[in-house]
């Protein structure tokens, strides 16, 4: 089986460990299932043919420090898509993320984060949208995060009310040029205000 999508089922319990058997696995959408529990994610780390996983809504009960380890494995190499929103997370976002090298799309957006957005982000190379709203994050968005992405959504999601955030880039043309220019305005309103 490569394709598993059980969203808004009303499933109840929590995620089976022997979800990491299941090796063809190439899409696993469970999101919308406000009653499920992922209390063990560390497995899915590989699931080396996994590019799509999509949990928003699903209560993650692992704790945010461990949870980085899920992103170790081979599914480094394979994930494209990871939809984390609404799922409970809090504290520090794991560096691990920044090792998701095909990442193309990450929602982080409606949970209790906060810190730092890692260093490590900068190695997102391919990654075109990225929502961190309704968050609480104190870092300033630094233009090494902005080479290929188009859609960035951080409403709500720092802490600064001084740090101003774009929430869609459409049809971006000049792709990392404009970016990096608003990126840089960004910054800069925000030392500003320091």
């Amino acid at each position: 089986m490569s394709y598993l999508d059980l969203s808004s089922n009303d499933l109840h319990g929590s995620i089976s460990p022997l979800i990491d058997n299941m090796i063809s696995l190439e899409v696993l959408k469970l999101s919308g299932n406000s009653h499920l529990e992922a209390p063990m994610l560390m497995t899915l780390g590989n699931l080396c043919k996994l590019k799509i996983l999509g949990l928003s809504n699903v209560k993650i009960t692992q704790k945010l420090n461990e949870f980085g380890g899920t992103f170790s494995g081979c599914i480094r190499n394979s994930l494209q898509n990871l939809n984390l929103q609404n799922t409970s997370l809090a504290g520090q976002l794991p560096t691990e993320i920044g090792n998701l090298r095909n990442l193309r799309f990450l929602n982080l957006g409606d949970n209790n984060l906060s810190g730092s957005i890692p260093k490590s982000f900068s190695q997102l190379l391919n990654l075109a949208s990225l929502s961190l709203e309704s968050n609480n994050l104190d870092s300033v968005l630094d233009e090494a995060f902005f080479t290929n992405l188009e859609h960035l959504n951080c409403r709500g999601g720092m802490k600064s009310k001084s740090i101003e955030c774009i929430d869609y880039f459409s049809q971006n043309k000049g792709r990392g040029i404009w970016i990096s220019v608003v990126a840089s305005i960004i910054f800069l309103i925000y030392m500003k205000e320091i």
